[in-house]
């Protein structure tokens, strides 16, 4: 009788010991596989989890964040770390930073680094720079704004004719001389009529002085330019360079 009661005791100690272990630990679960939910999972507190997987191999996923993502963690100095995208990142809509969109609001849209742009950069709007600006290639404007040089040559003269020696943009240019001293420079394509425009002797030692205007005669060609060339005793003369620049 005593070992029957005794051997009672152990059990229901086992099972009372089993049932408080399993109660203890009722918080975690581990099925044995995968949980599969067919259905929408609403969590009304804070879901934490130690990584997410949205979508899979050709079939992609939407996530919707209908806030603000933050990364609360810091580094060892207590620095906040960024929230980090690691891989390629399409954007479909804007970038803008601050509550609403668009300048004015001085919420400015920041990078903290250098940028390298493969394609086209579109800016509409002012362009504002605090330091230098490095060009590598050309620097083209449209024909109809003011700031850039639009086009120029540098002309060679003699007594039988001229030469466009060398010239910039996209304009062809072209030299005709009309008389001592007289010459027609066309910009192809240019409505220099429009334009500012500037000549320069390009001299070795001989005073020159040159002067030009829009040829607007009785047929106006808004793409010439007639450049005048006289010497220190006021006298039409070649045999001179001549440098012109469009603005």
């Amino acid at each position: 009788m005593k070992k029957l009661l005794g051997t009672i005791a152990i059990v229901f100690g086992v099972f009372a010991f089993a049932t408080f272990t399993s109660a203890s630990t009722a918080d975690v679960l581990q099925p044995a596989s995968d949980v599969v939910y067919d259905e929408n999972l609403i969590v009304n507190a804070t879901g934490i989890f130690d990584s997410v997987r949205i979508g899979k191999q050709d079939v992609g996923g939407v996530t919707f964040f209908n806030g603000t993502i933050v990364n609360e963690t810091t580094d060892a100095s207590s620095n906040g770390n960024p929230v980090t995208f690691g891989d390629d990142v399409r954007i479909d809509g804007m970038l803008w930073r601050g509550a609403v969109s668009g300048p004015g609001d001085s919420m400015p849209l920041k990078l903290n680094d250098d940028v390298e742009v493969y394609g086209s950069l579109t800016v509409v709007g002012n362009t504002t720079l605090d330091s230098d600006l490095i060009v590598a290639g050309n620097i083209n404007q449209d024909s109809e704004s003011y700031g850039a040089v639009k086009s120029g040559a540098l002309v060679t003269t003699t007594g039988a004719g001229c030469d466009v020696r060398r010239f910039f943009g996209p304009y062809n240019v072209t030299c005709e001389r009309t008389g001592t001293g007289r010459y027609r420079i066309t910009f192809d394509g240019l409505n220099v009529y429009e334009r500012f425009f500037q000549i320069t002797p390009y001299t070795s030692g001989t005073f020159t002085n040159v002067a030009g205007n829009v040829d607007t005669g009785a047929d106006p060609d808004e793409e010439v330019i007639r450049v005048f060339m006289k010497n220190a005793s006021d006298t039409y003369f070649d045999s001179q360079y001549f440098m012109i620049n469009i603005y």
